[in-house]
């Protein structure tokens, strides 16, 4: 349990490995990062009552920008968890336990259910596949590199970095590269996907193969590319307002 009365920039050694960092106080609330051996959490309290610290793994809150509340830009309405029920209800609850937040993106799929279930349902059931969870955000992130989606960028910038992606490993998938060799044929495969729209050579194919790249790992990477294309045209149609810190342009 913690009593939240400290002053921005401080930090509080709790073990030999974890320590808590005020990132900002605001309004009479405060918010923490929790950082432990390659990940940092945060987690949301008011000013001088106890609060029990949520799982770390499951919050995002240290990677969004402020939701803007009333202004919008957005082309599609983004809900509020507030104003929702029935099955949207129930899947922005869903959300919100996994992520500690609802993110703008999900908001503004709730205006179908259907669609945000279907996106949900691919990415729990790819989230379970083989390919790390570094890989699946390498590809999200050429995916959404070579479709101009800024959200995505945001995002999964983001969640790179909660996966234990470097900045310089975030830049470098963003152009189908990795210092890893298996990491990078997977992202060059994934980028011929997008380019292709599917009709990669059997040249592309044999250099994934050649490189140990399994049937089953082409499979999940075009399920992986499907998954982003979805969140990068729905992001792009909608212009969802991003409530990530947005993603620097890659050098020329």
């Amino acid at each position: 349990m913690l009593v939240l009365t400290r002053k921005a920039g401080e930090r509080i050694l709790v073990g030999a490995d974890v320590e808590f960092v005020i990132l900002g106080v605001a309004g009479g609330r405060v918010r923490i990062g929790v950082t432990a051996p390659a990940s940092i959490h945060v987690c949301r309290g008011e000013l001088g009552k106890p609060r029990s610290s949520p799982p770390v793994d499951r919050i995002l809150d240290p990677f969004l920008a402020p939701n803007p509340g009333s202004r919008t830009m957005s082309r599609l309405k983004q809900l509020s968890p507030d104003e929702v029920e029935g099955k949207t209800k129930r899947l922005f609850e869903s959300v919100s336990v996994a992520l500690g937040t609802v993110p703008n993106m999900v908001r503004a799929m709730g205006n179908a259910p259907a669609v945000l279930e279907g996106y949900l349902a691919l990415s729990g059931a790819l989230g379970g596949g083989g390919l790390s969870a570094k890989d699946r955000e390498r590809i999200a992130l050429v995916v959404a590199e070579t479709n101009g989606c800024d959200y995505c960028l945001a995002a999964h910038s983001a969640l790179g970095r909660l996966a234990g992606l470097s900045p310089e490993e975030l830049r470098a998938s963003r152009g189908a590269t990795s210092s890893d060799a298996r990491s990078a044929h997977l992202l060059r495969l994934a980028r011929a996907v997008v380019d292709s729209r599917g009709r990669v050579s059997s040249d592309e194919l044999m250099a994934a193969r050649d490189a140990g790249i399994s049937d089953g790992d082409i499979a999940e990477v075009v399920a992986n590319v499907a998954l982003n294309v979805l969140t990068n045209y729905f992001n792009n149609v909608a212009q969802t307002d991003i409530d990530f810190p947005p993603a620097e342009p890659l050098a020329a």
